[in-house]
């Protein structure tokens, strides 16, 4: 054991001091020691940290108290011992208030042997307390340290249930600090609802190492998707581990949404075919017989209604097909009041009794140039994006202007080009949206609409089909104040005028020779019938293998193949590669009642390939077949 031991002596007597010196060497001590008895040499020798002070308690210039108080005020904490032959009981006990470790009263100085030795043995027992004190605090940091890098929420609860530590993750993550995790009822601020929280409670109890889901609502109110796993200590404290899903659900939700959609194109796909097929049968028969009628036969009003409900119908198809974003897109000269104003029946139906719908077209409106089917899609949402945001009655108005927009302008407004516009103001007297939904209207899935009550995908197209169409959209809105869409679209400056929604019947005779391949035999004959009576020579097969039959064993020239693209066999494509091996110089031209993205899988989306289609009107397809036959090699 080592003995030596470094002393400052506080004491004005010499001898007294000797005599303390001598004590401690009888008990064992090796001292080097100093004696002061002045403030000043004090605190000089009190910087070299002295293993212990034995301090006189009253000194002409200087005492042991103010000695006490003078170590206290550096934060020092080194053994003090009071050795006096004065100091009576009450003193003695105000010293070891204030921090004495000891006294010893001078005319009993074998003792001091004794009390120094525990106060050494004090010292040692709290240093090592310190020092393992230390290492847990620095121990803490570290912990602390990991769980703030970590990127998941981690949170400490005793076996109370009080929260004690939430790292920084949690916070960011819910909201609140560390200190305010201490309240007794913030699980209710997490989980408000009574049955939920009962239910985290349960899955703590239980802690079996499974993860589970909650809904988390955060300090701001907005509701997460978080997924736990608790772990259970022998103390009955738990420590939970959670993460916040919510983007990982909004992306599985999105998904599923994208399968839905898909599942509804492909639908939608199949059944256009076949409707297609049947409006070509009955638009078909329909012209002929009205085109052998008297311009006075009140039958030929009877036939021209129904062409006009069987082309209304094919129109319905592309509309379909073009919000499952599987039809080409037809960019078109329009009048863009003809246009809303031949929808304002469709528009009414759609958004109710209850919401009074406006139209104040402009006078003398520009043309612009869109796909009609686009500017359905447009309308749809908007109308329907203002119904839902109609509580009871209300109203809408859809407003049309020319406009001319500057550079001054672009410069206040970006994504938008200088020049003329046709503008079309839709504007709704419902709720209205806060900053926070203007921020995201236009993303893709984004909707404030409850689960299964809508997609998110109605003003995303509506932001694509402008965007598509080189030009901009605007929305003004105001909680309480309704919203107001602005949609701007470049003036169309050709000269073209707009076109008949019908074709205008031409002279398209012909004497070529036509092999005609369909595997309906309503559309073939149909067909065979529209070019017999304008003097084609017609041949005509069910299938490839009848058609490939036929130019092999056909005496003669064929000008003209017209094919379906989608066969039993072979494709429209395979048959053509076929028979021209046959008929070196064939013109071919393509038929189909199946959407564009299946003939695209066909490789028949090519611009350079002739195609139509159906239903098509009798004068389109010998339009078609006179431009095929009559283009110069």
């Amino acid at each position: 054991m080592n003995n030596s031991l470094r002393l400052m002596i506080v004491e004005d007597s010499p001898e007294d001091a000797e005599l303390m010196v001598i004590n401690l060497k009888n008990d064992g001590f090796v001292p080097d020691w100093t004696r002061v008895e002045t403030e000043e040499d004090y605190l000089k020798q009190l910087e070299n940290q002295p293993d212990l002070i034995l301090a006189d308690w009253s000194l002409p210039r200087f005492g042991g108290l103010r000695a006490l108080e003078l170590m206290k005020k550096k934060e020092m904490d080194i053994p003090f011992i009071i050795v006096s032959g004065s100091i009576g009981e009450e003193a003695a006990v105000d010293a070891l208030r204030k921090g004495a470790w000891d006294y010893v009263l001078k005319d009993r100085m074998a003792r001091l042997g004794e009390a120094v030795r525990h106060a050494m043995q004090d010292r040692r027992l709290r240093e090592e307390r310190l020092f393992v004190e230390s290492e847990l605090r620095h121990q803490k940091r570290i912990l602390e340290t990991i769980l703030d890098a970590l990127p998941v929420m981690v949170s400490f609860r005793d076996e109370q249930g009080r929260f004690r530590l939430v790292n920084r993750c949690w916070q960011q993550t819910l909201g609140w600090s560390q200190k305010e995790t201490a309240k007794e009822d913030i699980l209710a601020e997490l989980y408000p609802d009574e049955k939920s929280r009962n239910r985290v409670i349960d899955f703590i109890s239980a802690s079996e190492g499974r993860w589970e889901d909650f809904r988390t609502r955060t300090r701001d109110g907005r509701v997460l998707h978080t997924t736990w796993t608790v772990v259970r200590l022998n103390d009955g404290s738990t420590v939970s581990i959670g993460i916040d899903v919510s983007e990982h659900r909004e992306l599985e939700e999105q998904f599923r949404q994208a399968q839905k959609m898909e599942a509804v194109g492909r639908l939608a796909s199949g059944v256009a075919h076949d409707f297609n097929n049947m409006l070509s049968i009955v638009t078909g028969y329909a012209d002929l017989a009205r085109t052998r009628l008297n311009a006075g036969d009140p039958l030929r009003h009877d036939l021209e209604e129904i062409l006009r409900a069987a082309y209304k119908s094919a129109n319905l198809v592309r509309q379909l097909m073009a919000f499952a974003r599987r039809q080409p897109t037809e960019p078109k000269v329009l009048d863009l009041n003809l246009i809303i104003g031949g929808s304002e029946k469709m528009l009414r139906r759609l958004v109710g009794e209850d919401i009074t719908l406006r139209f104040f077209p402009c006078t003398g409106i520009w043309k612009v140039k869109i796909d009609p089917s686009q500017t359905d899609q447009i309308l749809a949402n908007l109308a329907v994006n203002a119904r839902d945001a109609i509580k009871g009655s209300g109203e809408i108005f859809i407003e049309t202007f020319n406009y001319q927009i500057t550079e001054e302008y672009c410069r206040q407004h970006q994504g938008i080009k200088p020049g003329n516009y046709v503008m079309v103001r839709f504007r709704d007297t419902g709720a209205g949206m806060s900053k926070e939904v203007l921020g995201r209207l236009f993303e893709p899935f984004f909707t404030t609409k409850e689960p299964g009550k809508g997609t998110g995908l109605g003003l995303s197209t509506v932001y694509g089909i402008v965007k598509q169409n080189d030009g901009h959209i605007e929305v003004k809105s105001e909680q309480g104040c309704g919203t107001t869409f602005t949609i701007y679209l470049p003036r169309n400056e050709e000269a073209e005028a707009i076109k008949d929604a019908r074709e205008k019947e031409i002279e398209c005779r012909g004497t070529e020779t036509v092999l005609l391949v369909e595997d309906d035999t309503q559309i073939l004959e149909l067909c065979r019938r529209i070019l017999h009576e304008k003097g084609y020579k017609v041949l005509i097969a069910t299938g490839p293998d009848q058609a490939l039959e036929i130019c092999k064993s056909h005496q003669g020239p064929i000008h003209l193949l017209v094919t379906d693209v989608i066969m039993p066999g072979l494709n429209g494509k395979e048959l053509r590669e076929k028979i021209e091996t046959l008929r070196s110089g064939i013109r071919v031209m393509y038929m189909s009642g199946y959407t564009a993205d299946v003939m695209a899988q066909r490789g028949l989306c090519s611009q350079d390939e002739d195609f139509i289609q159906k239903p098509f009107s009798p004068a389109a397809f010998l339009t078609m077949i006179r431009r095929v036959l009559g283009r110069a090699d």
